[in-house]
């Protein structure tokens, strides 16, 4: 007798796996992705917001340090660009190296003031636009004259030497320097960065332009957006062109949405601050031994 091995039917596989996910396991997933979508939304411009202030300040880091560079070889600070918006050909506006004067003093600014856009085409910098894309301002210390209140320097950026009114020397630049670094502080006609006052992370952030410290150059930009909603995109003290004052760089970031009170909003800030010191300055141009 022949045996026949009859194979036995496959057993039907249960709906679930044919399904791949239970309406249960379905309803998980769809409620983390909600989540996950949820706290990207929130923390997302934050993130962005951070990211482009530590792009902004490695950028004014690199600035610092070309500025440096160019008072290295050239004996002087650059002078501002004061090009329009549309022309930022970004080379510094120069008027008559033996005549102390920046040209951006014949746009109107209130003298010996010097500021403008930084040059960065005479730094040999690709830009001088920050992360938002806002034109750097550059601000640079001037006087209008050797014999000014307190004994002060001229125009660090067109200061020529005091022999003969033309060769840029070391030792010149140095002098200047350190006459300008151990003066007094004149708030009314020196750059300076001011002193903060008050709880550096609350709304009493402000600045004291009545006190601070001077500064042969300073950098600032305005940030994302008009923090303090004045109608200016400076916020704070900061307002290149019209004041001499700056604020502190290590002033708190603070940006409110339109929900916080009117007081909340006017104490908004936003803005970016670099500058150099005199000492530092006077160090990197080696001038204890000129």
């Amino acid at each position: 007798m022949i045996m026949h091995n009859t194979p036995c039917p496959p057993k039907s596989q249960p709906a679930r796996s044919i399904a791949g996910f239970s309406m249960l396991e379905l309803s998980i997933v769809l409620v983390v992705v909600g989540l996950i979508v949820s706290i990207g939304m929130t923390m997302g411009p934050d993130m962005i917001f951070t990211g482009k202030v530590a792009q902004t300040r490695d950028q004014m880091e690199r600035i610092r340090q070309a500025i440096e560079g160019y008072a290295m070889t050239n004996n002087r600070l650059p002078c501002p660009d004061i090009s329009s918006d549309s022309v930022n050909d970004g080379v510094e506006d120069l008027g008559n190296i033996t005549a102390n004067v920046c040209d951006a003093n014949a746009t109107g600014l209130t003298a010996p003031y010097d500021t403008g856009y930084l040059p960065y085409t005479t730094l040999g910098l690709p830009t001088n636009k920050d992360a938002w894309g806002n034109r750097i301002r550059y601000a640079v210390y001037i006087r209008s004259s050797a014999t000014g209140t307190g004994g002060r320097t001229p125009d660090l950026a067109t200061d020529h030497n005091s022999d003969d009114g033309t060769e840029l020397s070391r030792t010149d630049f140095c002098t200047k320097l350190v006459t300008a670094a151990t003066s007094t502080l004149a708030t009314g006609t020196d750059i300076h960065v001011a002193n903060l006052t008050g709880n550096r992370a609350g709304n009493n952030s402000n600045s004291d332009c009545t006190t601070g410290m001077k500064v042969p150059f300073a950098l600032a930009t305005s940030g994302a957006r008009d923090a303090n909603n004045d109608g200016n995109k400076f916020d704070g003290s900061n307002n290149p062109g019209n004041s001499y004052c700056f604020d502190n760089p290590d002033r708190i970031l603070k940006q409110y949405s339109e929900e916080q009170t009117s007081t909340d909003l006017a104490n908004g800030y936003d803005d970016i601050v670099a500058v150099e010191s005199f000492p530092v300055l006077i160090s990197r141009m080696n001038c204890k031994n000129n």
